[in-house]
């Protein structure tokens, strides 16, 4: 008969966790901050990669809905799964406490991936139309941009949305990347419904604008 999950976790750590319960309840906040903080620690302390196997397993699905809520929260157009997975590689390099007083384990890595989403704002949207991004690619010695109109129109957008105030990243990414109806934005973001209309029209003008801008040569 396979371990049971909590019997993988206790023999990877090596220390009781959970004494008191016959499984781990992946749905219960205390199951998984008590299991995921003794990982962590354990891992930390010894780099036995069977336990950051464990967290990954036991938490992976948990994050990723705090990433969807911080995303949305921050008006960041990115992946939920790039902020868990940049969240998980850090871990291999941040050497310090796995968890500060008085803190969760989920609090503590919600506030870990909503500092991840403000700096990923802040670096795209100071970031230029005509700056390469990912590889560099070479020509003759020098870098390559793009130079396709279509293609420096779509990464001045994607610029310039994270330029936008929040509101107006807020509705444009629940329209645009969540799929939402108007209503349902209202609903998300406690908006009247007329307010909320609004606010997307402004939001796709304003966009509009600071794309053009961009494409000249630079926002004013």
């Amino acid at each position: 008969m396979p371990e049971s999950f909590l019997e993988r976790v206790r023999k990877a750590v090596g220390a009781p966790v959970l004494p008191d319960v016959s499984e781990i309840d992946r749905d219960n906040d205390l199951h998984v901050d008590w299991a995921a903080s003794a990982l962590v620690q354990h891992f930390k302390e010894t780099d036995d990669i069977e336990a950051y196997r464990l967290l990954v397993d036991l938490t992976v699905e948990r994050l990723t809905e705090l990433a969807e809520r911080v995303l949305q929260e921050e008006g960041l157009a990115e992946s939920a799964d790039e902020l868990v997975v940049n969240y998980f590689e850090s871990l291999f390099v941040d050497l310090g406490s796995s968890r500060s007083e008085g803190s969760t384990y989920l609090g503590q890595t919600a506030e870990k991936l909503r500092v991840d989403a403000e700096i990923r704002v802040r670096d795209i949207a100071m970031s230029g139309v005509s700056d390469p991004e990912g590889a560099v690619m070479w020509d003759d010695g020098r870098v390559a941009t793009p130079v396709k109109e279509a293609d420096l129109r779509t990464r001045a957008t994607r610029i310039c949305f994270h330029r936008l105030d929040l509101s107006y990243r807020r509705v444009l990414r629940a329209k645009e990347i969540q799929g939402l109806s108007t209503a349902e934005i209202a609903d998300q973001m406690s908006l009247p419904l007329d307010e909320t209309k609004a606010l997307l029209h402004e939001a796709e003008l304003r966009l509009a604008e600071i794309v053009e801008e961009e494409m000249k040569g630079g926002v004013s």
